[in-house]
């Protein structure tokens, strides 16, 4: 299967649509599909390409996790479905926004390099020198995008960057 290559930015799925799983994490029905998948994907992120044979997570394309349909999953690394999914994790401090010209996937692969290099947290300005940090949460930019407001040129620029606090839980995995 050729891989698709969304473009990642902060995003959010509705609670009910991301709680109401049809099948649960640990059943061997889950398991046997989660393989398949990745298999399919080479445990390549859809986003940024980064290959791991542990930690991936397996996402449902249309927020739907009743719809197990293959052609609904990929698979993303724990970085980029904190982005895709921020919701929850810029809530809980998983996330900052800045003002970047960089991609949001530049942005993620430059956080891997900078955390396998040093292994410590990179900060915004680590990331993107020029990045401004914006006092929102990046559950709101995802909304407004969602909504479309101002064609959601307005916000194109905030992206997400992992604050120091919880680095260590999102980009953990690539050192293991």
């Amino acid at each position: 299967m050729n891989k698709v290559n969304y473009e990642l930015e902060l995003s959010f799925v509705p609670l009910h649509l991301c709680w109401k799983r049809s099948l649960p994490l640990k059943s061997k029905k889950w398991q046997r599909l989660r393989l398949k998948v990745l298999e399919r994907d080479n445990y390549t992120c859809n986003f940024c390409q980064i290959r791991l044979s542990k930690y991936m997570i397996i996402d449902h394309i249309n927020g739907d996790a009743t719809n197990n349909n293959l052609n609904n999953l990929r698979t993303n690394c724990p970085a980029c479905d904190k982005i895709r999914h921020c919701g929850l994790s810029g809530n809980y401090w998983g996330l900052e926004v800045g003002k970047s010209v960089l991609s949001q996937i530049e942005i993620i692969r430059r956080s891997h390099e900078f955390y396998l290099r040093y292994q410590i947290a990179p900060r915004m300005k680590d990331i993107d020198s020029q990045a401004i940090k914006i006092d929102i949460k990046p559950i709101e930019v995802a909304k407004i995008r969602k909504l479309n407001i101002f064609n959601g040129n307005l916000y194109k620029d905030y992206k997400g960057f992992f604050t120091e606090k919880t680095c260590y839980k999102y980009l953990n995995f690539l050192i293991y």
